[in-house]
């Protein structure tokens, strides 16, 4: 993968915590690493590019439901 690549996937995994850290509580994902990280083919900006996806939230929890235990 070109570098260029590599560092859009990485913007597309921020992006994704950082959508599910907005929440208030905040969501955890507690089990990111790259098994779970799904690269789909997307349309960006009207040219088709692969797309990083944060998969398995299974072990995702909110931070008040972390709080609690």
């Amino acid at each position: 993968l070109s570098m260029h690549l590599r560092l859009k996937l990485c913007r597309d995994i921020v992006a994704a915590l950082r959508f599910m850290h907005s929440f208030d509580p905040p969501i955890v994902h507690r089990d990111l690493k790259t098994p779970n990280v799904l690269v789909v083919d997307g349309v960006v900006q009207g040219e088709a590019r692969p797309v990083a996806k944060v998969a398995d939230l299974g072990l995702a929890q909110s931070l008040g439901a972390m709080a609690e235990l």
